[in-house]
């Protein structure tokens, strides 16, 4: 009897440790099947939603024709998104955590069976979101929290239309719906930089075409979309710069107390920075500057959706002679590829040959 007493005890000793150790991770994946439920169960088909104002019957009628031109350029046969609306009861459709060393300038990587590792965790329960970051910051990394615009379970599922979607201006709700489309077409598992980043680029280049190759081209929103695009690119070299600053100070030789202190002056710099008068018409410059979380995780998590304006993807661009076809065939070329590799595309004009034959000279390597 004793010893099946204590046989029983190591028992109840390690299901307990099990819980402790894996039960956030429990609530986690089920708050995500809860929502997807909801996305599922709740949903209606596009064409029998009720639309409250004119506005949002136009926006409705603008994600379908983003859509159709999406299926079109990125020769989809199909799409399974933006058949159906759901409406949520909540401001934001959800929130992404991304997290970072101290002193380090990268992302905390997270590993889900089948669909692979990402840069960041997403929520759709606030106080889920709150308790997780709660324990990062405790931890003692940066963390950076953002609201979710939108997202794609990547052929999975019928993504829907949120009813958050219809806050977004007219410029903003076409790139998204481009951008996610991006991902039906193509997304390279356990690299979310490389994906988004991919994304991005696409989104600008399929927007450009949606605004200036229509029959009746809305002339209101090229000129909204222009000026947006220059205030954007200088506040994006701003951030890239100052991500460059810190990156090399945190591979430096000096002291961890040194590396603060520094990381702080160059924080405050950029703070500075960005209350200049050229980023007057762009007021998310002006959000930034103020924000409590300006560290090395929104910077990381800023750079995954800012791709350089020059870089491998713009270089194969033009070697495609602007074939948008061409160009996904020779993205996806890079999937063998390892992760460091593929981080040369992001940073370089680099032509894809040279990458793919880098690719390959390292197998060499390794089976020799």
């Amino acid at each position: 009897m004793r010893k099946k007493y204590k046989i029983t005890i190591v028992f109840n000793f390690l299901f307990i440790g099990f819980l402790a150790l894996y039960m956030p991770w429990i609530q986690y994946v089920l708050h995500l099947a809860a929502h997807q439920g909801q996305s599922i169960f709740f949903r209606e088909n596009i064409s029998k939603v009720s639309a409250h104002t004119q506005e949002e019957k136009n926006k409705l009628l603008l994600i379908q024709n983003a859509k159709e031109f999406g299926k079109k350029l990125y020769q989809l046969k199909e799409s399974k998104s933006f058949e159906y609306y759901v409406n949520l009861d909540r401001k934001a459709l959800g929130w992404n955590l991304t997290i970072s060393p101290e002193l380090e300038m990268k992302a905390k990587e997270f590993d889900f069976p089948i669909v692979g590792k990402f840069g960041y965790l997403g929520f759709f329960n606030e106080t889920i979101k709150n308790n997780w970051k709660n324990k990062f910051v405790k931890q003692g990394y940066d963390v950076y929290e953002n609201e979710i615009g939108a997202y794609s379970t990547l052929g999975y599922f019928k993504d829907p239309i949120f009813s958050t979607y219809l806050e977004f201006d007219e410029n903003q709700l076409i790139r998204l719906i481009l951008h996610e489309m991006v991902h039906e077409k193509f997304y390279l598992k356990n690299d979310s930089d490389f994906s988004e980043s991919m994304a991005v680029f696409m989104e600008k280049i399929a927007l450009n075409l949606y605004l200036y190759k229509q029959v009746n081209p809305p002339n209101e929103l090229i000129e909204k979309y222009k000026v947006f695009l220059n205030q954007y690119n200088a506040f994006e070299d701003l951030l890239e710069e100052t991500k460059t600053h810190l990156d090399t100070l945190y591979k430096s030789n000096l002291t961890d107390s040194e590396k603060r202190i520094q990381k702080r002056e160059e924080i405050n710099n950029l703070r500075n920075r960005l209350k200049n008068k050229r980023f007057y018409e762009f007021t998310y410059a002006s959000e930034v500057s103020e924000m409590p979380e300006l560290n090395n995780a929104f910077l990381v998590q800023n750079s995954r959706y800012t791709p350089k304006q020059k870089n491998g993807f713009s270089v194969l661009l033009k070697d495609c002679n602007e074939d948008i076809l061409c160009w996904f065939d020779g993205i996806k070329k890079l999937e063998p590829c390892k992760k460091e590799i593929r981080k040369k595309f992001l940073a370089e004009e680099i032509i894809l040959d040279s990458i793919l034959l880098e690719c390959k000279n390292e197998k060499i390597l390794k089976s020799s």
